[in-house]
């Protein structure tokens, strides 16, 4: 997807991401971006169900701008706030609707992570994925790439 192309049909949520989007910290646009989708995402599930999510995890949401949206509550799962991933697993931690916005890109065992994913996402709920990636192969050289593990192309995703 492109994000200079999707801006016209987020126009909404880009408002209510802005408003909300991290208290103010600075944050690369394709954060803003992902979360837009993201409520998108979650608007279209609701409609789907006929009813809101009631639960709602946002996974290596440190920061979440779900945290300052009215009418969302979740749970942040991020080791540098709370617990990891594979912790809220064994705590039998479940959602309706899992969000784990450009964290894939920075784990160390991509399986094992995807798998406690399903492990919180409820039967028939959502989980809505995102990962930083490049067009090119190479070097990482992106916003963040220190703290990257792996990168995606279109070669490895």
């Amino acid at each position: 997807m492109n994000m200079e192309e999707d801006y016209p049909r987020l126009r909404e949520e880009l408002k209510i991401v802005d408003r909300h989007f991290h208290a103010g910290l600075s944050q690369h646009e394709a954060r803003r971006w992902e979360y837009a989708m993201a409520l998108r995402a979650l608007a279209q599930g609701e409609f789907d169900r006929g009813r809101r999510y009631s639960t709602l995890i946002d996974v290596g949401g440190s920061n979440s701008p779900f945290r300052l949206m009215p009418k969302i509550r979740p749970v942040v799962i991020d080791p540098l706030e709370s617990i990891t991933l594979h912790e809220a697993v064994l705590k039998s931690i479940q959602a309706e609707a899992v969000f784990c916005i450009s964290v894939l890109e920075h784990v160390d065992d991509l399986y094992e992570f995807l798998a406690d994913l399903d492990r919180i996402t409820m039967p028939g709920g959502m989980l809505f994925l995102t990962v930083d990636c490049q067009e090119e192969d190479g070097p990482d050289d992106k916003h963040f790439h220190w703290d990257r593990r792996r990168i995606f192309s279109p070669k490895t995703w």
